[in-house]
């Protein structure tokens, strides 16, 4: 009875400790909690405050901001880059001047093409010339065979098709040195490197003086509308189908509602998580930011299903 009536008063007392544990709770929780819901980017602001450094369920996916379209401009050849026309950040229009590239090499080799057209037109005015005098011989001989014998009207038939087959020649080999000649002009030309599209310098690289081998990266251009590229796990796909809406939150930016536009179907096999991709409704990111992507389960009174309203594009 002693110890029944021992664990009775002990029981007794844990009960009472949890309630005050539990109305302290409580009005820490009334305190900290507005009467309005928090937004998605102060319910993500600190991860921290959801204690054990354990972040919510819907915490998002981390990715990356990118523009629709992004190339990569690279050196044309072999060559000191001389000078830079732009920099990050610079609107560009289609053909305009990027940097301009030591020409000295390819100026030789356009030099060198340009002559051998010369001597390659000389030599089609020879054969052309040599033709037309075997194709006088020819006629006068055939009209006075009484003046020639069989092998001398033989000999100058022959001469006729050499001084023919000659002609052919030099055309074919001037075709091809003109061919030849294009290309190191098309190639000289590219020491003047142009913008293959409109947009915006997201990046330089090197600077001037530095030597650039062909293929190695000048200045990368990006252009279109704003989209979010991110990584999540399988059950992610329930809320985020194509035509999903989703809100991203930056570090130094307001958030940005947008909407999926491709779900992979298939994991990838190194990370075990689902790609996506999907528009966000500005006009005006940062490129290359690391953002957290969150699903919205259901949209506000009026906002468009599915679509960004109009949004002004740059």
């Amino acid at each position: 009875m002693i110890k029944r009536a021992g664990y009775g008063v002990s029981l007794g007392a844990g009960l009472v400790v949890l309630a005050i544990l539990a109305s302290c709770g409580s009005a820490e929780e009334a305190q900290r909690r507005p009467d309005e819901p928090l937004s998605a980017a102060q319910h993500l602001a600190n991860p921290a405050d959801f204690g054990y450094g354990q972040p919510p369920q819907n915490y998002g996916h981390v990715g990356v901001v990118v523009r629709e379209r992004r190339v990569v401009v690279p050196a044309p050849f072999d060559a000191r880059l001389l000078e830079r026309f732009v920099q990050p950040g610079d609107e560009v229009r289609e053909g305009q001047p990027l940097a301009r590239f030591d020409s000295e090499s390819v100026g030789r080799a356009l030099d060198i093409a340009l002559a051998a057209v010369t001597e390659a037109e000389a030599s089609l005015k020879v054969a052309r010339v040599e033709a037309q005098q075997a194709d006088e011989r020819y006629e006068r001989r055939r009209g006075r065979q009484e003046l020639f014998s069989e092998e001398q009207l033989a000999e100058v038939e022959a001469e006729v098709e050499v001084s023919g087959a000659h002609l052919e020649s030099a055309q074919a080999q001037l075709a091809a040195i003109q061919t030849a000649a294009e290309q190191a002009r098309v190639e000289a030309a590219k020491a003047i490197l142009r913008a293959p599209m409109g947009g915006v310098v997201d990046e330089v690289y090197g600077s001037p003086g530095t030597y650039n081998p062909r293929g190695t990266p000048v200045a990368a251009i990006e252009a279109g509308e704003w989209h979010v590229r991110f990584a999540a796990p399988p059950q992610a796909l329930v809320g985020l189908s194509a035509g999903s809406a989703i809100t991203v939150t930056f570090e130094d930016h307001e958030p940005v509602r947008g909407f999926v536009i491709y779900a992979s179907p298939e994991l990838d096999p190194r990370t075990l998580l689902h790609t996506f991709e999907a528009l966000l409704c500005s006009d005006d990111l940062p490129a290359g930011t690391p953002v957290r992507v969150v699903s919205v389960p259901q949209l506000a009174d009026g906002e468009p299903e599915h679509e960004c309203p109009e949004i002004p594009r740059s």
